[in-house]
């Protein structure tokens, strides 16, 4: 079972890197996110928190490339191409957790239910339904508004509560049509759990729709927080 699994890992790794030939608009989109990445988290690493957090008033507005600020200052005096890798950093980092969230828990709701179907299955997507009617925007406007000693961790928490609608939604699609496969019905006939059924077997190839799911999650969820 590790060798298949294995061996899937590479075929899909070879996959991707065969798209990304055949496809030079995605390979050159690829290695500008990756080129962005890096600049902020690498540039933010060597910046003191006074150089963009203290106030001089003497710098104020001061215009593109004047003194060495690449972009000018702002109201306080603060360099603004510090204060955006900053900003930037930290929405990486909350769009980050967000997504290992989403995916986490969007992935485990989507197989369970997809593949047991039924009356749980109805009860659920009901429920899913409710969810997602609600102004999740403005609420989560709210929550940051009431929460005593509001900080990224809190934030996190809000907007994962939304955002694992939308996958579990699609993986529970794409596992409703898994079930009714050959390979999970030889493996329900030779008595295989139900677990390993889901997780060792459906879930490995649903793993191309997962990473698309990823990168679109990751985006919305920078946009979100940002707002």
């Amino acid at each position: 079972m590790t060798e298949k699994k294995h061996k899937n890992s590479l075929s899909l790794v070879h996959s991707i890197k065969e798209e990304l030939k055949n496809d030079k608009l995605a390979m050159i989109s690829t290695i500008f996110l990756v080129a962005v990445f890096l600049i902020v988290y690498i540039y933010s690493m060597f910046l003191k928190k006074a150089t963009y957090v203290d106030v001089n008033i003497m710098d104020q507005y001061l215009a593109p490339l004047t003194n060495g600020h690449l972009l000018g200052t702002d109201n306080g005096g603060r360099d603004i191409i510090m204060m955006l890798m900053i900003s930037a950093r930290n929405s990486f980092n909350i769009a980050f957790a967000v997504t290992l969230i989403t995916l986490v828990v969007g992935n485990i709701l989507g197989v369970i239910t997809g593949y047991f179907g039924g009356r749980f299955d109805l009860i659920f997507m009901r429920f899913t339904d409710f969810v997602m009617i609600l102004p999740s925007m403005m609420i989560i406007i709210v929550f940051v508004t009431i929460i005593p000693r509001f900080n990224s961790w809190s934030l996190i928490g809000i907007i994962s509560i939304f955002s694992w609608i939308g996958t579990t939604r699609l993986i529970r699609a794409r596992t409703m049509t898994e079930v009714n496969r050959d390979y999970v019905r030889a493996s329900k006939t030779s008595g295989t759990s139900d677990f390993k059924i889901m997780f060792r077997e459906i879930w490995p190839n649903l793993s191309t729709l997962v990473i698309a799911e990823a990168t679109l999650v990751f985006a919305g969820n920078i946009g979100l927080e940002t707002g």
